[in-house]
């Protein structure tokens, strides 16, 4: 895999399960259980359209609930319904009672290697619903949410008669648990600890301004950490990971529990990513002369800022979520760094196709190493925050109404955040062949395409990263951008500071443009791309962006000054405008590159269709 994909780092759920309720779900699957089929071998509650694939719309069922899952009112989607909410509701139970009996005083249900196995034996039929997560992480989930019900005094007796239990009995596995058990509890008491909220309340009131002050914030988080490392030490816990799964759970429970508004957690994560980059310019370069990557020297502060971050994204998770999901995610393909799936959502009155994409804990090449586009943006690939990327650019394209992107917005699926997408008709222009006729739409949509890449200095809009789509006598009629997350970076300032370097696909400033785009982009104001970026990106990218929109002014007022630079939108695909599309380079060291994507792809789009060449045969 070339992408580390991220764990969710909230722990924070819901106290009670709601019940599957009746209703429609849509077409699609077996009617004869309401769209469902129950396969009781193998992973419990499953979608009918394909063999053996698991039916997705109830996952994070113990870490979310839901506003009432949808099934028909035949007899048998009312029974499998029930045998759904019957497992979750017996092992809630379970777990609900033996927290209370130990809070109570009483641990001798932990020393009992029946009692073990048989809490053992309901994580695995948990782990059918959601084969997604660790039979681990299902047990301390659900005892977070019994965990967060305690009060103080109550969770320290819990501590205490978990610490004080009979182990002689136990088999290695229960010990596990034990340990499982125990490890809930610290992160519970770490989230209540006075270093916590002061940490927190830190970060709250402002990003740290001086090396002094980022020193003490950094202080604060390796302290918690060694209070975590005492802590199980006294324990004879092993540590796991560095404590990350202790001290980022606590950090997401301590948050919930602060009752933050989406504005505080915005200006939080904000702060933390404008202190994450002042951290790796406190540091000397690379050998390579590049900014140092966070996780390679304040791992704990990168895990901050996503345990931050988190919670800041799931506030602007609307529609796109589990429970709104009305198919199984289908894997569709994969490129250099994702992996991408196809689900339908109910939106409204009736259910749209979405193309998902998880987040990204670290990008790192099919090849080894990291990639060159991010490289050139300034972008950190140790925690590169694409999400933020690829959003930003959707809602940009729909601010300046240039219509080139496929929709994008903020998802959550099995407990971690990513984005959809709309799907999109056509061909990339990689795999585009046999265009022919007027190329004026073409011309036009292209344009608009380059100067929303050179807003968001996008450096990787290569002839796979945009679609292409043509009627049935091969003439374009649009183009659409994916993957448009090698973007938005720190760096540069000026788009055409970039151009021609190694791995960037960003073409020349353009020959041409058409009144309508001119009047877009100097409608667009800094404002509005500050409103656009809210708490998505640190005051460096933010400013690199409007920086690098004064640039594209700038360009548009020398175009008004070249004849034929501005042309009236009719007149795209003319001849005139044609030779000055593909005659116009700009010259970067010792080679000439194209000044628009036009230049540089049409000619592959126009050549002959070949089926041979198709088919891999030459």
């Amino acid at each position: 895999m070339p992408v580390t994909q991220a764990s969710s780092l909230s722990v924070s759920y819901p106290t009670i399960l709601p019940q599957v309720q009746q209703g429609g779900i849509g077409e699609g699957g077996d009617q004869r259980l309401g769209g469902m089929k129950a396969e009781e071998g193998g992973g419990g509650i499953q979608r009918a359209f394909t063999p053996k694939t698991t039916w997705e719309r109830f996952t994070s069922r113990l870490k979310h609930g839901w506003e009432g899952a949808k099934f028909d009112t035949d007899q048998g989607a009312s029974q499998a319904a029930t045998r759904f909410n019957a497992r979750h509701k017996e092992f809630s139970g379970k777990v609900e009672s033996l927290v209370s009996r130990l809070a109570s005083g009483k641990n001798s249900d932990v020393s009992d290697p029946d009692m073990m196995a048989t809490l053992r034996n309901d994580v695995k039929v948990m782990h059918r619903n959601a084969p997604w997560a660790s039979r681990t992480d299902l047990l301390s989930s659900r005892m977070d949410v019994e965990l967060g019900k305690l009060s103080d005094d109550q969770l320290t007796e819990v501590s205490k008669q978990l610490a004080s239990a009979d182990t002689s009995r136990l088999t290695d596995k229960d010990k596990v648990d034990l340990q499982t058990m125990q490890r809930a509890v610290l992160r519970q008491q770490l989230a209540r600890s006075p270093e916590m909220g002061t940490m927190l309340g830190t970060i709250n009131h402002g990003a740290p301004s001086t090396v002094t002050e980022r020193n003490t914030l950094v202080g604060r988080l390796t302290g918690l950490n060694t209070q975590t490392t005492q802590s199980l030490t006294g324990l004879n816990i092993p540590a796991r990971g560095g404590n990350d799964d202790i001290v980022s759970g606590a950090i997401s429970i301590a948050l919930k529990r602060g009752g933050y508004t989406p504005a505080q957690l915005g200006g939080m994560n904000r702060n933390l990513l404008n202190v994450e980059r002042q951290l790796c310019l406190d540091r000397p370069l690379t050998d390579k002369g590049e900014v140092p990557e966070i996780a390679s020297f304040q791992p704990r502060m990168r895990m901050l800022g996503r345990a931050v971050r988190e919670e800041f994204l799931q506030n602007n998770v609307t529609t796109f979520k589990d429970d709104n999901l009305r198919s199984r995610m289908k894997p569709i393909g994969s490129g250099a760094a994702h992996t991408v799936s196809k689900g339908e959502y109910h939106q409204g009155g009736g259910e749209v196709s979405r193309v998902h994409k998880y987040d990204d804990e670290q990008l790192i090449h099919p090849d080894g190493g990291r990639f060159g586009a991010p490289a050139k943006l300034g972008i950190d690939q140790s925690n590169p925050k694409l999400l933020e990327r690829a959003v930003f650019t959707s809602k940009l394209d729909t601010r300046l109404g240039f219509n080139v992107s496929v929709g994008t917005d903020f998802a959550r699926h099995q407990d971690q955040t990513g984005i959809v997408m709309e799907l999109a008709g056509g061909k990339t222009a990689k795999d585009t062949v046999g265009v022919t006729g007027n190329p004026g739409v073409a011309q036009k949509e292209l344009m608009k395409l380059q100067l929303l890449d050179i807003i968001t200095g996008q450096a990787d809009r290569h002839g796979g990263n945009y679609l292409v789509q043509t009627n049935d006598q091969g003439v374009i009629t649009g183009v659409k951008a994916i993957d448009s997350d090698f973007c938005m970076g720190p760096e540069p300032d000026d788009a055409s500071k970039i151009v021609g370097r190694h791995a960037v696909h960003l073409p020349g400033m353009p020959p041409v443009i058409d009144t309508d785009m001119a009047i877009a982009i100097r409608g667009l104001s800094d404002d509005d791309v500050a409103r656009l970026c809210g708490d998505m990106f640190d005051d460096a990218t933010i400013a690199a962006a409007k920086s690098r929109l004064g640039k594209l002014k700038g360009h548009v007022t020398k175009l008004e000054q070249t004849p034929g630079g501005i042309i009236r939108p009719d007149q795209w695909g003319t001849k005139e405008v044609t030779e000055k599309l593909e005659n116009t380079t700009v010259r970067v060291g010792n080679k000439d590159v194209p000044t628009s994507y036009w230049q540089r792809d049409h000619a592959r789009m126009e050549r002959p269709f070949d089926p041979f060449a198709e088919l891999g045969i030459s």
